[in-house]
Parts: structure tokens; C-alpha cells; sequence
């Protein structure tokens, strides 16, 4: 009997110090913890992308039919847009840029999104290509296509006295230049959020371009 009592007695005793030992504090739950391991983590992920840009690629060549995405451009007679040069519009960040370092980087803080630390990240130009993004640009424009780029990003809040009157945009253009992206330096493909504006900026490119319907979004 002493050998039960002996091992139950050291259970007791190990259960009582490890009651007491300090536990490891863990991060608190995060509503996009999954979703940022899956997209970087996932070869899912990586496959879903690749379809998805290459299936855009593919259906470039059977853009032939005269019309507009752009609602502007409804009543715009058939030859009047065949003579427009062609534009397709993309959403820009988690479509085409990866910012889910930046994401990640709020959850290991415990943090949410906010304007000043999403700004901080911007200007570091450090996204990553979403993967079949640069080649599908690369496609579009050597089809002879402009692209466009629609973001949140934004113009606001720039001190009067800045010389770089969009900060944003300029490290955006970099960020697009560094990862090959053609055209990346030219600001006028860009809408960003401007000061004074009811939408973005620069002004709505459909009135000299017939945007294309897109498969991507």
C-alpha cells in the first residue's frame, strides 16, 4: 500500500505546484488571426489567387465586344466607346498588393486598424505581390490595355506646408515600381481619397477610357 500511496501523494504534490507557477500570459483572441495564417501560411490560398488571376489572363484575348463597366458610360453611343482606348480597373490592396504584414503585426500587439499605423505601413512600400497579380498586369498592358487602380488610400491630412502633397501615393507608386509592376510611376493611374473630393482621385478616367469588364474584384 505505500507504493499507491507514495505515487498519489507526488501527484497531489505536482498538481499543487503547477496550480501555482505562473502561466505564460497568451495574446487575446483575434477576429482575423485565422484568416491572416491562412492567407500566409496556406497553400490554398496561393492555388485560389493563381486561378483566379490566370483565369482573368485567359479571358483577355476575348475581350472584342464594344461596351463599358462604368455606369457613366451607359448612354455613351457603341462608336463613340470603340474609338475610347480600353482600361481595366483593379481594387488594389488585397487584390493586388499583400498587406497582411501589416495585419499581422496589429494582432501581435493586440491592436486594432487605425489611419496613423496603416499610414506608417504604406509608406514603408513594403507589400508583397498577391500571387498571379504582377503577371496578369503585365498581360493587360502588353494587350494594349491601361490599368487602373481603385484604394482606400488615401490624400487627407497632409500638412500645408508638405512638398509631397500625397505621401501615400508616392510610397504606393514605389512600392508597385520595386515589385516590376509596368507603369507604376505614372499617378494618374491611380484613384486614391483626395481632400475636397466626393470621390477619389484623380477625376473618373471612364470619361476617356472604356473600362473593361473585369473577372477580378
Amino acid at each position: 500500500m505505500r507504493g499507491p500511496v507514495a505515487c498519489l501523494l507526488v501527484l497531489v504534490i505536482l498538481g499543487v505546484a503547477m496550480a501555482q507557477s505562473p502561466q505564460a500570459a497568451e495574446p487575446p483572441p483575434h477576429e482575423q488571426l485565422n484568416a491572416v495564417l491562412w492567407m500566409q501560411r496556406a497553400p490554398e490560398y496561393r492555388a485560389n489567387a493563381l486561378q483566379t488571376w490566370r483565369a482573368a489572363m485567359a479571358a483577355l484575348p476575348q475581350v472584342t465586344a464594344v461596351g463599358s463597366a462604368a455606369l457613366e458610360q451607359e448612354s455613351t453611343p457603341a462608336a463613340v466607346l470603340a474609338a475610347m482606348p480600353t482600361a481595366v480597373i483593379l481594387d488594389l490592396d488585397e487584390t493586388v498588393l499583400d498587406n497582411s504584414v501589416y495585419q499581422a503585426g496589429l494582432i501581435r500587439a493586440g491592436q486594432k486598424f487605425d489611419p496613423a499605423s496603416w499610414s506608417s505601413w504604406v509608406q514603408t512600400a513594403s507589400s508583397t505581390a498577391i500571387p498571379g497579380a504582377l503577371e496578369f498586369v503585365q498581360a493587360a498592358r502588353a494587350a494594349g490595355h491601361r490599368v487602373l487602380y481603385v484604394t482606400n488610400r488615401d490624400c487627407l491630412n497632409v500638412p500645408a506646408a508638405a512638398e509631397d502633397r500625397c505621401p501615400q501615393l508616392t510610397a504606393t507608386m514605389r512600392n508597385l515600381d520595386l515589385l516590376g509592376f509596368p507603369d507604376a510611376l505614372q499617378p494618374d493611374n491611380y484613384f486614391f481619397l483626395g481632400p475636397g473630393l466626393s470621390g477619389r482621385h484623380p477625376a473618373r478616367h471612364c470619361v476617356a477610357h472604356r473600362s473593361l469588364r473585369s473577372t477580378v474584384s
